[in-house]
């Protein structure tokens, strides 16, 4: 008897435990959501994806799902914004943003149909053409000064 105590007396406290781990991830899982808010009204969208995406983590809501459809598509990662709305249109196919969502993924898949699936790299850089130095010139003795006028004979008178 006295073991069947002790092991509901366990139960009970790890249940207890467990109930305050939870707060304690819904308590974190707002802070990421709060902090991923600002980065996107910020237009940190990556910065946004990793906040709402440590949330959804700790709390799996279908909202955060939506958000993170937002911000990638903000950021042209279309594949995965699509993604995203998807799967929030199958957790809340009648949710808040349900309408927003359904009418913002034909869009997204149409401009994932546009956009080459990897971004193109940059042609290379090549380094500037070597120019050989323009000559310098040389500052040369001054010229010769004008030869005298030629000699003129002069006329003596005696």
């Amino acid at each position: 008897m006295r073991a069947f105590g002790l092991i509901v007396t366990m139960l009970a406290v790890s249940a207890g435990m467990a109930r305050a781990d939870e707060v304690g991830d819904r308590d974190q899982a707002k802070m990421h959501f709060r902090a991923g808010t600002v980065f996107y009204d910020a237009g940190s969208y990556d910065a946004a994806i990793r906040e709402y995406e440590a949330a959804y983590k700790l709390a799996p809501l279908p909202d955060l799902l939506f958000n993170l459809g937002q911000a990638n598509r903000l950021k042209r990662d279309y594949k995965r914004a699509a993604d995203y709305y998807r799967r929030y249109l199958e957790a809340r196919p009648t949710g808040t943003t349900a309408n927003q969502a359904r009418e913002l993924l034909p869009e997204v898949e149409a401009a994932l149909k546009v956009a080459s699936p990897t971004p193109a790299l940059p042609p290379p850089v090549s380094p500037p053409p070597v120019v050989a130095p323009a000559p310098v010139a040389v500052a040369a003795e001054a010229p010769p000064p004008p030869p005298p006028p030629p000699h003129k004979p002069r006329l003596w008178i005696y």
